[in-house]
């Protein structure tokens, strides 16, 4: 009876364990945080894609 009971726990805790690193995982974190300056950024990049699509390089 004990034997299944830790093994619960320790299924409970990878789980935790998994649920939690995708949680905090850096690649959301760093998509929502700075969203002017993310969006100052993707603006600077379409602007230059579209000097580059018109011949114009810099």
């Amino acid at each position: 009876m004990i034997d299944i009971l830790l093994y619960f726990l320790l299924i409970l805790c990878f789980v935790i364990g998994i649920y939690w690193k995708f949680k905090t995982s850096p690649h959301k974190t760093v998509k929502f945080s700075n969203t002017k300056e993310q969006e100052v950024r993707e603006a600077r990049a379409k602007e230059i894609r579209e000097t580059r699509k018109a011949g114009k390089f810099n």
